[in-house]
């Protein structure tokens, strides 16, 4: 017979156990290894690592010892044998905790740092003790610690020769921990032993824990029901709490890296900044030259007219003293007739009215305003803090939630883009992007964008100055990249090209709008490759180049989606692959089942859609990049590369060398 007594603070007691187990729970996000250890009677040791040599940084570890059953009744004894940590107030950064008991909520038996430990012998009151260590992330040379282990019977010296099971005649014995009476009844909540008297006044004392009597035959007999309730609750939240805790850990080895390559970074910017100062100094210096040379020229011009001028008035005097050297003579001579013939030329000889009076130039300096040198040189944009939401983790819906994928998709329509064969590769269907309101720029071999509706029915025809390579739609205006002068363009509403950004020395390819409003756009440049978010006003908000190894994700970044959980897809065409990384930049997966990875697509739920060209299929993979199935269309597809998802579970495929865009229904509502 068993017999049960529950309180009505039993809910709420199993809530704040919960509660407290998850406080336990999300307090610790250092990366725990937990040891389990027997204790029996002969003495045993933990060390730290490397002891006697340093431990080293951002240690956590964990040792639950259990006393051997072979004792009765038995305790695990610790004994400190010798202890060098680093030193901090309240022991914040390294330090050795020991409870009684399971786990960090039992009572704290003693914790220590620094130089001092405990000499004292330590003991559990029941069978097992927790120790916890940790240190922090900075550096340190301290040996760590020695510690002595094993198993002793608690007390009662003659019951310990009695045998290991315990008699009901031994049972009787037992007393009730209130009085003196023989037990009967056992609060698993408490700990305690009741008699049938004390019981009554046992569950009037409140506790945060509740009581649960039972049968004291039956008090180690497992509470089924509440367990599996409570761990199964408890499970959950500590699932919920991993997969924060893995998010942190990640942005946690984010900002480490940053940290450890801040100096270097700011040695970069300033190395950019001393680069340009010498390039004005340089344009300077080229345009001091410049006005020198200006000088030079203009010397040489007026000099040329001084001597002629010079040259014209010498001239002028030298007449003019012939005329008076003429007049002088006449004046002795008194020749009548040398007079009468010398007084027509000398009134012919005119003075000059005007003369050129020529200036040298003048240097007229700019002001320098020191206010406005900035708008000249540059300026340091200041630190920039973008809060990025961290969404709670959706579960990820079935591949056929929704609906059922077709075992054989079927070509629905078919629409003829008349994109002319590329002169070298035979190409002529590269890109496509789907309107709202259901219809398709598609780019090809020609430099012009056609804007189709899905009946086939050419609406617009814009010439563009690359080709239809790279395309998508933002802010309802179909954008595209141009290789030629590397920038990224749109399309406005008067079918003329507007350049939105310029990518520098970077080559753009593929590109996305995002949920938030920005542009993603995958850039090349020698063998290196990246992707840079921009804002509206091509502001670069993020770039994504490197995965926690400090190691290159892109080799050649093709094509680029982003999903519905932010996640940026990016298809490599020199390793073949599809690479993924979350919204901060941080690797998720790759997928490396195709053989020629082309453009990417997703659908509402996560699930992801890539190109083969090399196999004719299309890869559908679930948004954590699992393979789900391929999608053949009957009759087939030849050579897919841009893919695009219309809605209700269809696609639209572009065939690269035929220029068809095929409309594919692949995916059945189901009642």
């Amino acid at each position: 017979m068993k017999a049960r007594f529950k309180t009505e603070w039993q809910l709420n007691s199993a809530i704040l156990l919960y509660l407290a187990l998850l406080n336990d729970l999300s307090s610790n996000f250092a990366e725990a290894k937990t040891v389990k250890l027997i204790a029996n009677e002969t003495i045993q040791y933990i060390t730290s690592p490397n002891y006697p040599l340093h431990y080293g940084d951002s240690v956590s570890l964990t040792w639950v010892i259990t006393a051997t059953s072979s004792v009765y009744n038995p305790s695990v004894y610790l004994e400190v044998k010798d202890s060098q940590l680093q030193s901090s107030l309240a022991c914040y950064n390294d330090a050795v905790t020991i409870y009684d008991g399971v786990s960090s909520l039992s009572p704290e038996l003693v914790s220590w740092c620094g130089s001092g430990y405990p000499t004292t012998t330590l003991h559990s009151k029941y069978s097992t003790l927790l120790i916890v260590f940790s240190s922090d992330s900075s550096d340190n040379d301290y040996r760590g610690f020695r510690i002595a282990y094993y198993a002793k019977t608690n007390g009662c010296p003659n019951i310990q020769k009695m045998a290991s099971h315990v008699t009901s005649q031994a049972q009787e014995a037992v007393e009730c921990g209130l009085c003196q009476n023989p037990v009967s009844f056992f609060c698993r909540r408490c700990g305690v032993n009741i008699c049938d008297s004390c019981v009554p006044a046992h569950l009037r004392v409140k506790s945060k824990f509740g009581h649960d009597v039972v049968d004291y035959a039956s008090k180690d007999d497992d509470d089924d029901d509440q367990t599996k309730e409570l761990l199964k609750d408890i499970t959950q939240e500590n699932d919920r709490l991993q997969s924060f805790r893995h998010e942190m850990k990640t942005l946690l080895d984010h900002t480490t890296k940053q940290l450890s390559s801040l100096s270097s970074v700011y040695q970069q910017k300033k190395d950019e900044v001393s680069a340009w100062g010498k390039e004005w100094h340089k344009q300077i210096d080229n345009h001091v030259n410049k006005l020198h040379q200006e000088l030079d020229e203009l010397k040489k011009e007026n000099e040329g007219m001084l001597q002629k001028q010079k040259k014209e008035f010498e001239e002028m005097i030298g007449k003019i003293d012939e005329m008076n050297t003429k007049t002088t003579e006449l004046q002795k001579s008194k020749n009548v007739t040398e007079m009468q013939k010398f007084r027509p030329v000398i009134k012919k000889q005119k003075m000059l009215r005007e003369i050129k009076q020529y200036t040298f130039p003048t240097f007229h300096k700019c002001k320098i305003d020191e206010n406005n040198l900035q708008s000249y040189i540059g300026y340091i944009e200041k630190n920039q803090e973008r809060k990025i939401p961290l969404l709670e983790k959706n579960v990820i819906p079935d591949p056929d939630s929704g609906g059922k994928v077709l075992e054989v998709p079927f070509v629905s329509s078919v629409i003829i883009t008349g994109f002319p064969a590329h002169e070298k590769s035979n190409n002529r269907l590269y890109d496509m992007a789907v309107t709202d309101d259901q219809k398709v720029w598609m780019g090809g071999a020609s430099k012009e964008l056609k804007l189709f509706d899905l009946q086939g029915h050419l609406h617009r025809t814009v010439t563009i100055t690359y080709k239809g390579y790279y395309i998508c739609m933002y802010n309802k205006q179909v954008v595209y990249t141009d290789q030629n002068d590397n920038t990224v363009k749109k399309i406005s509403d008067e079918n003329t090209v507007v350049t939105m950004l310029t990518t520098g020395d970077w080559k753009p390819r593929g590109i996305t709008g995002t949920a938030s409003g920005d542009l993603l756009v995958c850039l090349i440049k020698d063998d290196q490759s990246k992707v840079v978010r921009y804002s509206s006003i091509g502001t670069v908000l993020q770039e994504i180049q490197y995965d926690s190894q400090c190691q290159p994700l892109y080799q050649k970044a093709f094509y680029i989606i982003e999903n519905v959980n932010g996640d940026v897809i990016v298809t490599d065409n020199k390793m073949k692959i599809v690479i993924t990384v979350d919204r901060l930049g941080f690797f998720r997966y790759s997928y490396s089942g195709g053989k020629s990875s082309s453009s990417v697509a997703t659908d509402s739920v996560g699930h992801v859609y890539v190109t083969d060209s090399k196999v004719d299929k299309i890869h559908m993979l679930d948004r954590d990049g699992r393979f789900l199935r391929y999608i053949i269309p009957e009759g087939g597809i030849k050579v897919p590369r841009a893919v695009c998802i219309i809605s209700d579970g269809e696609m639209i495929v572009g065939e690269r060398d035929t220029g068809l865009a095929k409309r594919i229904k692949f995916l059945e509502k189901q009642p």
